[in-house]
């Protein structure tokens, strides 16, 4: 249960502070919306867990499009799936998707770029989410060369998780600017969870978090 509430706890912070993030404002949901999930384990529970949060926030007609799950995946990877077998390409050519979730691994790649032309070309209102890594290794360098040296995860202060991510977050948030800019408006939007879990780390830290010392 503990697990359960942290976990929500990191996807509500994290969606409700996905404007502030991506430097735009996003008008307030006041009806369902048709949601497809591309993601590696990490994420692909995501689509499922959004359709909870609008049930319990009464909006109704929320739907779930479908999920693509590739364990240990880049969005490229997603892309790839053949055509005949490719039910996220299916679905945006359709028109059938209000928002699209993507989760790259560690770093954006190639297939968000792709998913995000497809899926403007057919829905001129579309939302596609960049979900950040959840960045549980303190002794991450940037930029991420897939290995880390093991670490007192209670060794490190506020300020020096902070210091040591800040690159990454500003690498993510400058490519999905980018990006937006090359598709002629806010298409995408960064999920912050790396930053909702620094922002947990940091009230465990200070001892407001009741019934977790470490």
């Amino acid at each position: 249960m503990r697990t359960r509430s942290l976990v929500c706890f990191l996807a509500i912070t994290a969606w409700c502070t996905l404007a502030a993030a991506s430097g735009g404002q996003v008008e307030p949901i006041t009806k369902g919306q048709r949601v497809f999930t591309c993601g590696h384990s990490f994420h692909a529970w995501v689509g499922n867990l959004l359709g909870e949060i609008a049930r319990g926030a009464g909006i109704k007609e929320h739907q779930v499009v479908g999920v693509s799950m590739i364990g240990g995946s880049r969005v490229i990877q997603h892309w790839n799936v053949p055509d005949e077998k490719n039910k996220a390409k299916e679905a945006l050519t359709a028109g059938q998707v209000d928002v699209l979730t993507l989760s790259p691994m560690h770093q954006p790649d190639d297939g968000i770029d792709r998913f995000a032309k497809l899926a403007l070309e057919h829905n001129p209102n579309i939302r596609v989410t960049i979900l950040e890594f959840w960045l549980p290794w303190d002794s991450m360098q940037w930029p991420f060369k897939g290995k880390n040296e093991p670490a007192d995860v209670d060794a490190r202060t506020a300020e020096e998780l902070r210091k040591l991510h800040e690159p990454y977050f500003k690498a993510f948030d400058d490519y999905v600017v980018a990006l937006n800019k090359s598709l002629g408006k806010q298409v995408l939007y960064v999920v912050p969870m790396g930053q909702a879990v620094l922002a947990l780390r940091e009230k465990i830290i200070a001892g407001q978090v009741p019934g977790i010392a470490k």
